[in-house]
């Protein structure tokens, strides 16, 4: 898969694929570099998880916390196999975010900054950020 452009591609792409994990969810206050993590992490989750068991899946909410990616989800009537598979990979995901570009997806050079956010930042992204500022 190529990657993901706009937050509008993004949405097109949950809506389409991943409708029976978010539910009509769309509103996801995150950056665009975590878009295909999301995607992956979706994926994942329909592969491993019994497809009895995602519908008693409900994500209702994805955003950045403290420098990572935290899914907030509800499940219901779920065997505890499954429930350990999906909690998992979320937890895989939401750690594999930190060392993602927040901005760009990339993995190379990513450090964690704090200017009133923690945000991890490669370096492109961060020479970019200075030039704006100067």
């Amino acid at each position: 898969m190529d990657k993901i452009k706009d937050y509008n591609e993004f949405i097109s792409i949950i809506r389409r694929d991943f409708d029976l994990l978010y539910k009509g969810y769309d509103y996801f206050s995150i950056h665009d570099g975590w878009f295909d993590l999301i995607i992956d992490m979706s994926s994942e989750i329909c592969q491993k998880v019994a497809a009895k068991d995602l519908k008693e899946i409900s994500i209702i909410d994805v955003k950045e916390k403290y420098g990572q990616l935290s899914f907030y989800y509800i499940t219901d009537n779920m065997s505890i196999y499954n429930y350990k598979i999906f909690s998992n990979i979320i937890e895989k995901y939401e750690d594999k975010s930190s060392s993602f570009c927040y901005k760009c997806g990339s993995t190379n050079d990513v450090i964690m900054t704090n200017t009133g956010w923690i945000k991890p930042v490669c370096r492109s992204c961060r020479i970019i950020d200075k030039l704006k500022d100067s």
